[in-house]
């Protein structure tokens, strides 16, 4: 949870548009006035469907792409000065969407260590850093493995693992779980959880599972290259109908609550989880009895 007001990453009237690829095509306007502020150890989730922007603003957020006009500032450096570049993805590691385009090395530590390798980090400091990130996401055991022997939840943990040895304030991860079965993905997600609980790490999160949205702190939506609805995730998903009128999903507890409402039960709107619906239940019941 994020314990206080320190602004990580702050987004201020960004546009980002891809050159057309032949003279008689338009520029493809990917980010469309974009305000937005990350908070230091917060864990904000992005929602949008294909195409929003949601991957592109990622990449803003870690000076891959400058915006065409605004301003990205990252731990109060502007991304568009190329002399902040190395410093700002320092402070800010991404994890996309397939491993097996980030894992360099033949050796799981040996790729580990490749991120402080090329930050100059000496092998004494680098030893020591490979050891911890890998203990940190629970693949300690798995260190002399070669990569391709992992399954994908394990490929993503020693991915995450190389951008926690270079000793990142924020990780983003790009739609790093859906290439994951549903165990890959509560492995991954166990560890975000325990890196943004008990490190005080920012987590950005791009994902389409809603379930896993229900365990951020805020949730942002990006729809057309603008950010159209923040809030809680009971907040964004308690409008059900302007959530899929987006072309989005919303959990599946949720949606069971929404279909009961409309059938004349009165159930609260910010059911989101099994356990917020078994806790209301069970309300119910003992309100129930008290009346019988």
């Amino acid at each position: 949870m994020n314990n206080n007001n320190i602004t990580m990453i702050q987004a201020k009237d960004v546009y980002f548009y891809y050159k057309a690829l032949t003279e008689d095509s338009e520029n493809v306007e990917a980010i469309n006035g974009v305000n937005l502020q990350v908070k230091k150890g917060e864990f904000l989730v992005l929602l949008g469907r294909n195409g929003s922007g949601k991957s592109t603003l990622c990449r803003l957020f870690n000076a891959l792409l400058k915006p065409k006009m605004g301003t990205v500032v990252v731990n109060g450096f502007d991304t568009l000065n190329e002399d902040n570049t190395w410093l700002i993805r320092k402070d800010v590691g991404m994890v996309f969407q397939n491993p097996d385009n980030q894992i360099v090395g033949n050796v799981v530590e040996e790729d580990v260590a490749f991120g402080p390798e090329n930050l100059g980090v000496p092998p004494a400091e680098i030893r020591k850093r490979v050891d911890q990130s890998l203990k940190t996401v629970g693949m300690s055991e798995y260190a002399e493995l070669a990569p391709h022997r992992l399954s994908g939840g394990q490929k993503q943990k020693v991915a995450i693992a190389g951008i926690l040895a270079m000793e990142p304030e924020c990780i983003i991860l790009d739609e790093a779980t859906s290439m994951l079965d549903p165990w890959g993905r509560k492995e991954v997600l166990d560890v975000l959880l325990e890196l943004n609980k008990k490190e005080g790490i920012t987590v950005i999160h791009v994902t389409h599972h809603m379930e896993e949205a229900c365990l951020a702190d805020r949730v942002a939506v990006v729809d057309d290259g603008r950010i159209i609805k923040e809030g809680s995730p009971a907040e964004i998903f308690s409008d059900v109908e302007g959530i899929k009128g987006m072309g989005l999903d919303v959990p599946q507890v949720t949606e069971v609550f929404y279909k009961l409402n409309q059938k004349g039960y009165r159930f609260p709107t910010d059911i989101l989880t099994v356990e917020d619906a078994l806790k209301v239940i069970k309300e119910q019941l003992a309100v129930k009895r008290i009346g019988n």
